[in-house]
């Protein structure tokens, strides 16, 4: 049983995954419509019950909420959200310390923080 960490934008969104038990690990940073086609392949392939949603205040989060809604109904997956405050920062911080390359970083951030704003959640439920 696994669950898919989301760290949502308006151009690209970040996507991790974690079996329970497991460490997070970031899958990728999509357009919107590669995560839509990948979705159902997601859902089979880590055997999702649960998509954990990054959430922050301001302009975005209605359309975070609204996207969020969309994908429970769409796919008949539980969705719950997780607040997202600092996490790009700290994904930032993450790859320096990981030595990842500055050209790669602008493309993992995303992506780290999915794997942040899952980690946090599952921190929580435990």
């Amino acid at each position: 049983m696994g669950i898919l960490g989301v760290d949502y934008g308006l151009k690209r969104i970040g996507i991790a995954v974690s079996d329970w038990g497991e460490k997070t690990r970031p899958l990728g940073t999509f357009s919107h419509s590669e995560v839509l086609e990948n979705l159902n392949k997601w859902l089979k392939e880590y055997s999702l019950t649960k998509i954990v949603i990054g959430l922050s205040g301001g302009k975005l989060e209605k359309k975070i909420l609204s996207w969020g809604e969309k994908i429970h109904y769409t796919y008949n997956i539980k969705v719950d959200y997780q607040d997202e405050t600092l996490t790009s920062y700290e994904a930032k911080k993450l790859m320096i310390e990981s030595n990842v390359p500055m050209k790669k970083r602008k493309e993992l951030v995303d992506a780290y923080s999915a794997c942040l704003i899952l980690e946090e959640y599952l921190e929580k439920s435990l």
